[in-house]
């Protein structure tokens, strides 16, 4: 039997076959020659007509290797599959615990209409990139704009009056002031130059989807030259690519947590390093781990941000731009970024 396996940079995925060597031995085989863990296991296990012994000792090398994904298939057999049923159950349990919470989670005040707004508080220049980017030919002000963003839930309309309001993730995104409503809809951005020169810093408080190019264009001036970025590259070079820090603070407003309001994305260059700071814990179910290895799924807590962001080519709508990170990391030969989680926020490193 053929059995496949894809190496997620930190970790292991197994698609196998019918697995007539034995699944723990194809298992064990994958770990010694990868020099890797295990982080999902699909396909046959081949214990259909298994001793009750044999199905438990593999049950048992199982939970010695811990795999997050276990989806065991045609030839396990019913027997098999009930025991690990049974003995995995907690953990069925908990990861479907953690799907309800995931689901909660993207199911909040943004969604709904603001108080005492209306489509005069969308900003015309967010709205006409928006237009731009996506090659819609409608006019800003026009109903056609209207009846794209109402289509998407970013508009709604009152039933009684017929006025239109928009969402919070229409302020988000859109909006003329978004933190008159949500004063935590910030890129607070700070550049340490070092040597007793005089820090430099700016905040950036647009609609969500001016924000990227105006962070950007900010970096390629406050980043100059001179600075020695050797530890990026090993090598000096003469600037730290622009793209990387793009991507880091995208991933940052559209994944942050808006419910914590007093805190907001948070970029710090210095000398030795950039950091980019986004509120908020791994969203369930990942953890931090599976970021930190690259294996995180597709998750969001604000899936109307991450799509208007993907139709506007900003990032990849599904997932939290492992791919890009990693194609980024070839392409400009960096370092593997660090990931880590200190004070509520997920802090990402180069």
């Amino acid at each position: 039997g053929l059995n496949l396996v894809l190496k997620k940079v930190k970790a292991l995925l197994l698609l196998s076959g019918c697995a007539h060597r034995g699944i723990v031995n194809i298992l064990y085989s994958a770990i010694e020659y990868f020099q890797d863990e295990i982080f999902g296991v699909i396909g046959g296990s081949h214990l259909f007509g298994a001793t009750l012994q044999r199905i438990e000792e593999t049950v048992g090398e199982f939970k010695k290797i811990d795999p997050g994904l276990i989806a065991l298939g045609h030839c396990t057999g019913f027997d098999a599959l009930c025991i690990f049923n049974k003995e995995f159950n907690d953990w069925v349990e908990e990861e479907n615990r953690k799907q309800i919470d995931a689901i909660n989670t993207v199911t909040g005040p943004l969604q709904k209409t603001i108080k005492n707004t209306d489509i005069s508080f969308l900003s015309e220049d967010a709205l006409e990139l928006y237009l731009s980017k996506t090659g819609k030919e409608f006019a800003y002000d026009s109903d056609d704009l209207k009846n794209d963003l109402i289509s998407k839930d970013l508009l709604e309309v009152d039933e009684k009056t017929g006025e239109v309001r928009p969402t919070g993730d229409c302020i988000l995104l859109f909006g003329k002031n978004p933190r008159d409503k949500f004063p935590q809809a910030s890129v607070k951005a700070k550049v340490d130059y070092g040597g007793g020169q005089e820090p430099d810093a700016e905040s950036f408080d647009d609609a969500l989807v001016l924000i990227p190019d105006k962070v950007e264009e900010w970096v390629k001036k406050v980043i100059p030259e001179s600075m020695d970025r050797s530890s990026f590259t090993r090598e000096k070079v003469s600037h730290f690519p622009t793209a990387v820090i793009r991507e880091a603070i995208i991933n940052a407003i559209i994944h942050r947590d808006y419910g914590n309001k007093r805190a907001k994305v948070e970029l710090e260059i210095t000398p030795e390093k950039i950091e980019v700071r986004s509120p908020g814990e791994p969203i369930s179910p990942n953890t931090l781990k599976d970021l930190q290895n690259f294996t995180a799924i597709s998750q969001t807590r604000n899936p109307e941000l991450a799509y208007i962001f993907n139709l506007m080519k900003f990032m990849e709508e599904t997932g939290v731009g492992m791919d890009t990170y990693r194609t980024m990391r070839e392409k400009f030969n960096l370092p593997l970024r660090v990931i880590t989680y200190q004070k509520s926020n997920l802090i990402v490193t180069f």
